[in-house]
């Protein structure tokens, strides 16, 4: 780095474990016109990363959010309250956010409650002009000891909702996919301008419309048995995503779709977990038929990529569909769940 100039900032990019890997490569990719971001360290549902292109960072679809790491060497939470470090703290805090409008600031640690940390809410609520909200505060500062240096860290998120939590999503269904997760698998397929997706059991929409979001040209369609939630819902977030006239809806079961044959590039399906949404037919025959069904409408070179906690059955199901190869397997995590995710090739 040339004498005098200043590191780029530091933030903290916040993930889903088991996206780790593909996180790191949609900011690379994203970078890649430019020039190279430098990943400084990843761990256990985060990235480190060191740049001024914060924009970059919360283009990430595969990012749930990004936040500003003030480091401070102080030995005890209370030596944050000193002047100098709440008016540094106070300082980042406004590059971070970047102008952005907040209602009022909250305080994320161990021990949030305490005297210490209330204090140290107040006084930096007061610093920006904010209230001090612990309960609704949607300007999120999360005080952590620092692992590896002396001292404590401040992380300053630089968004009021985030980035995983889609503006589009107007309409819930039981049991929807994480956003973040969503696009992660149209990151897996590898779709390509104009592709066509199906959806299967597509509840609210979410993957369908990550991949007309993420991809040129591309049409969707959405396929479910549930007509009087699911789709109404998947048909209120595609509007609100601005991507309505490119997806068409269907309500038809899964074994059985109202597609012509090789008239997909690309599909997707994240089957019932069973806690919150279950299938009438018994998981062996659902299997089945969705591959069977699946590879019917798939054009040559088709992906299909799944998203499943009935993991061993679902395995056995792929081993025994000859039309289907499997490519890759990998664990993710989401509200409690560890699903796994399938890549398949014809």
């Amino acid at each position: 780095m040339p004498s005098g100039r200043t590191r780029p900032p530091l933030w903290q990019v916040d993930v889903l474990p088991g996206l780790e890997d593909g996180a790191r490569s949609e900011i690379e990719a994203l970078a890649r016109r430019e020039r190279p971001v430098a990943v400084e360290e990843v761990g256990d549902g985060w990235l480190r990363v060191r740049d001024e292109r914060r924009d970059l960072l919360e283009r990430a679809r595969t990012v749930v959010a990004v936040s500003r790491v003030v480091h401070v060497a102080v030995p005890r939470p209370r030596g944050l309250l000193g002047h100098e470090h709440l008016t540094r703290i106070a300082r980042e805090a406004r590059a971070a956010t970047g102008g952005r409008p907040f209602t009022a600031l909250r305080v994320v640690a161990a021990g949030a409650e305490s005297t210490v940390m209330a204090r140290l809410g107040g006084s930096l609520a007061a610093e920006l002009g904010l209230p001090h909200d612990q309960a609704d505060g949607d300007l999120v500062v999360r005080v952590v000891r620092d692992a590896d240096r002396a001292g404590w860290e401040v992380h300053v998120r630089t968004t009021p909702r985030p980035l995983a939590t889609r503006p589009w999503r107007v309409a819930r269904f039981p049991g929807s996919l994480n956003a973040a997760i969503a696009a992660h698998l149209v990151r897996l397929a590898g779709p390509r301008p104009g592709d066509r997706a199906v959806n299967l059991a597509c509840g609210a929409g979410t993957i369908a419309i990550e991949h007309l979001l993420a991809v040129r040209g591309a049409t969707a369609v959405g396929v479910d048995l549930d007509g009087r939630r699911a789709l109404p819902a998947a048909a209120a977030n595609a509007a609100a995503a601005g991507v309505a006239p490119r997806l068409s809806l269907a309500r038809a079961d899964v074994a059985r779709l109202p597609l012509a044959p090789a008239s997909a590039a690309v599909l997707y399906a994240d089957l019932p977990y069973g806690d919150k949404i279950r299938s009438a037919a018994p998981p062996d025959e659902l299997y089945a038929g969705l591959l069977a069904d699946a590879a019917r409408v798939a054009r040559p070179g088709a992906r299909l990529v799944v998203i499943t906690e009935d993991i061993a059955r679902f395995a056995r199901a792929v081993a025994g569909a000859p039309s289907w190869s499997l490519r890759s397997r990998a664990r993710v995590f989401q509200s409690g769940h560890r699903p796994e995710i399938f890549l398949l090739g014809d």
